[in-house]
């Protein structure tokens, strides 16, 4: 599929079109939550909490409430964690970034802090790294 811009009158592919409305989007300071919680995460952190395969935690009539009240529950421990090692969560929703801080999300449950630093430390020097639930 080929669209006309209505810039230029220039054509472009269906996908530089969707490829440039992701760059836009990613750019935009309010398309991105800092404290999104991927399903997967949740559906890890339920079975990890229950003591349950996460076969048992997706494979009921309820999955959708259970992954829910999940992701509310893992969501407030993340802040108190986070706000307890100092972390300004207000100054998630600025839209200045960091040039020093880097956020890294939707890294598998259960992640080491030791692993982070081996895969992060050979781009620099790590000052304090912060690992929450």
């Amino acid at each position: 599929a080929v669209v006309s811009t209505q810039s230029t009158g220039e054509e472009e592919s269906f996908m530089s079109k969707k490829d440039r409305k992701l760059k836009q989007a990613l750019t935009d300071a309010g398309s991105w939550n800092t404290l999104f919680l991927n399903q997967n995460a949740v559906s890890d952190y339920l079975a990890h909490k229950l003591q349950v395969s996460k076969g048992e935690v997706l494979g009921n009539e309820n999955t959708a409430v259970q992954l829910a009240l999940g992701e509310t529950q893992l969501l407030q421990e993340v802040k108190e964690f986070l706000t307890g090692e100092g972390v300004n969560l207000d100054s998630f929703a600025s839209s200045k970034r960091s040039k020093n801080v880097l956020i890294c999300k939707n890294i598998p449950f259960g992640t080491q802090a030791r692993e982070l630093n081996e895969l992060f430390s050979v781009h620099g020097g790590i000052g304090r790294l912060v690992l929450p639930p």
